[in-house]
């Protein structure tokens, strides 16, 4: 059971880092392909919330729910900045603070999870 947890989050992480990575290209000028390690900064940032959720070891299915929604959040926020918005100065700034708000849900979310399990006693 625990193997197919683990596998489901991993393609939770996978999708959601190949959608970070189609936003990114949509954006980056095709001059610009010197700055690939500025680049890989930047979608490692913007995944790291999810990553976090989809790599721990304990509380696998809580953490999978919360990273979807997580994702769902992030997907949203890119395609509404970069897809459905005019171009703006402005909106680079997505790429730093949507990862901020997900990294402070996703440790929020852990610790209700750990102290859930700690109030009713569970090990999981």
């Amino acid at each position: 059971m625990s193997f197919v947890a683990r596998d489901w989050r991993l393609a939770i992480l996978a999708v959601y880092t190949l959608a970070v990575l189609g936003f990114m290209m949509s954006i980056v000028s095709s001059g610009g392909v010197w700055l690939w390690e500025l680049y890989l900064a930047i979608i490692a940032w913007a995944i790291a919330p999810v990553a976090l959720l989809c790599l721990v070891k304990r509380f696998r299915i809580p953490c999978a729910f919360a990273a979807i929604a997580l994702s769902g959040f992030g997907i949203w926020a890119y395609y509404n900045t970069f897809i459905a918005s005019a171009p703006d100065a402005q909106m680079g700034l997505v790429l730093v603070f949507v990862p901020l708000w997900q990294l402070i849900a996703a440790i929020a979310a852990l610790g209700v999870f750990y102290g859930v399990a700690r109030v009713i006693g569970i090990e999981s």
